[in-house]
């Protein structure tokens, strides 16, 4: 009779728990003589745990007298829980036997840093924003054990100034850090299994109220200087009761006029920026094919009610361009394209009559 051994160890973790999305159990089968082995079958089934309502996994066929493979858990369809794992051979001459064993498949889920913090600080740990000592606590869950190693480097290099293992959830004192200097702090989590993460922040120097850098083309305000032909300023700035943490109020856009002429309507790309809209567009837009093949406009309306949806969500300082303003916005006359002619107004709406690329007019007028 052959015999049957079933392996309770896993590839990861060890033991009778098994990862749901990267573990595998092992199945060896031991057939005492060779010819029993020739023609033999191994079925593999699982039931929920303390159930008998096993259902089939797979079924393999063997020419030697032992047998051993990892079967990855993800492929048994099972889901977190206990379950019960059947192992059944059969011999060449019919005869069986059965092994059971009991696994536990569990969820895995990376390290996770739920947070990450520091500041600079003397030797006994005091706060001291000059201090060439920093102060870093992480704090890590994970499935078992992380191993949490904490990085430091001067912002803007790769290579790192200092690399250590610390503890989870306690305060720990790092040292060797320039208060001229400012820093990247990088935590890497890694669990027993292979899983990582990696959070930062960023120390800066020491506190100054004005730098100038050694070579004499940098200038700081409330920090060391750091970088050549930079203007760095870690403090807010106020001007005139105006806090600069937002937005400049700005009349006109900045323009310094009250209407502004294009070649080429233009529009807000970004909520910073105007962009010139390029004719003829792409669909979609108020220019479009016609059917007798020449780009044409469906109505002036039409037009008038694109441009009013896109100013719509312009804002230019402290005005809006709102629907208001678009309808200050006049199209362009035949005059005032290159080629006489081409440009007509019917009924039907206004066309161009030839196909090409043309520059269209448009004026906009910034609202008081």
């Amino acid at each position: 009779m052959p015999t049957v051994s079933v392996s309770g160890s896993v590839t990861s973790p060890t033991g009778e728990q098994v990862f749901l999305t990267s573990g595998s159990v092992t199945i060896s089968v031991n057939l005492s003589d060779v010819s029993y082995a020739n023609g033999a079958s191994i079925a593999i089934n699982v039931a929920e745990a303390g159930s008998t309502h096993f259902f089939g996994y797979d079924i393999y066929f063997v020419q030697s007298a032992t047998f051993s493979e990892a079967i990855p858990v993800s492929s048994l369809g099972l889901s977190p829980g206990a379950w019960q794992l059947s192992v059944l051979v059969t011999d060449y001459y019919d005869n069986t036997t059965e092994s059971l064993t009991n696994i536990t498949v569990v969820a895995y889920n990376t390290p996770q840093i739920t947070s990450w913090s520091g500041y600079r600080c003397n030797s006994t740990g005091t706060e001291d924003p000059a201090g060439t000592y920093v102060k870093v606590l992480a704090s890590v869950t994970s499935y078992g054990t992380a191993t949490i190693t904490a990085k430091a480097k001067v912002k803007g290099t790769s290579t790192y100034v200092k690399t250590t293992t610390i503890p989870n959830n306690t305060e720990t004192i790092l040292s060797g850090f320039d208060s001229s200097s400012t820093y990247i702090f990088e935590a890497v989590a890694t669990d027993d299994y292979g899983g990582t993460m990696t959070r930062s922040f960023e120390i800066g120097t020491q506190p100054v109220p004005i730098d100038f850098l050694a070579g004499g083309k940098g200038v700081a305000i409330g920090k060391v200087a750091e970088t050549e032909e930079l203007f760095d300023c870690a403090w807010p700035i106020k001007a005139s009761s105006i806090d600069l943490d937002e937005p400049i109020p700005v009349e006109s856009g900045g323009t310094n006029k009250s209407s502004w002429t294009t070649y080429r309507l233009i529009y807000p790309s970004s909520t910073t920026a105007f962009t010139q809209l390029a004719h003829p567009s792409t669909a979609g837009s108020f220019l479009r094919q016609g059917t007798s093949g020449a780009p044409y406009w469906t109505s002036p309306d039409d037009v008038r009610g694109v441009i009013r949806s896109v100013l719509r969500y312009a804002r230019t300082s402290n005005q809006s361009m709102t629907s208001s303003s678009a309808t200050k916005i006049s199209l362009t006359s035949r005059t005032e394209i290159d080629d006489s002619g081409i440009l007509a107004v019917s009924s039907n709406g206004i066309k161009v009559s030839k196909t090409g690329y043309y520059n269209i007019s448009a004026q906009i007028i910034f609202s008081a």
